[in-house]
This record gives structure tokens, sequence and C-alpha cells, in this order.
């Protein structure tokens, strides 16, 4: 488990969070490079570095959640968006 600023960040089931990144592009049959051009990134070394840390900012999780039309969620891959979506549940 991760905190931060007291936030308990630990990792949801899959099921809870969505498909993997890897996964979804997968399952697109897309290339790295495809995705990070979709996502308005000059190579694909980013794609390479989120889906093997399964961690990206705030505002790349927010956008791979737009661009994959929800099937992989920001907080999947945002310790703080996971955070927050931890504690609206629990609200």
């Amino acid at each position: 488990m991760v905190r931060t600023k007291g936030l308990d960040c630990s990792f949801g089931t899959s099921e809870q969070w969505g498909m993997k990144l890897s996964d979804y592009r997968k399952s697109l049959g897309l290339s790295q490079e495809q995705v990070a051009r979709a996502l308005g990134l000059k190579s694909k070394s980013r794609i390479c570095e989120i889906e093997g840390a399964n961690k990206a900012s705030a505002e790349m999780a927010l956008k791979i959640e737009r661009w994959s039309g929800g099937k992989v969620s920001a907080a999947s891959l945002n310790p703080t968006l996971r955070a927050f979506e931890k504690e609206r549940a629990a609200a």
C-alpha cells in the first residue's frame, strides 16, 4: 500500500479499475507507437514506460481513460486519482 497525503493508494482488483493499458492496446491490435500517436506523444517510449510501471501523470492517465472510452481507468494509472476514487466511493 502507498499513502499519498494520508490517502490509501493501494491497488484494487483489475475488475475495479478496468483493463491494463497493454491489454487494451493489444485487444485493438495496436502497436505502442500507434497508441503514442493517438495520445499526441512523439514516440512510443512513454507508452512503454506507462505499460511497464502501470503509472502515469494525472493528465496522461485522464487522457488515456478518455481515449479508451473508460476501459482503462485513470485511477489504475495514477495513485492520486486512485485515492480520490476510493475516497469518493467510501463517501
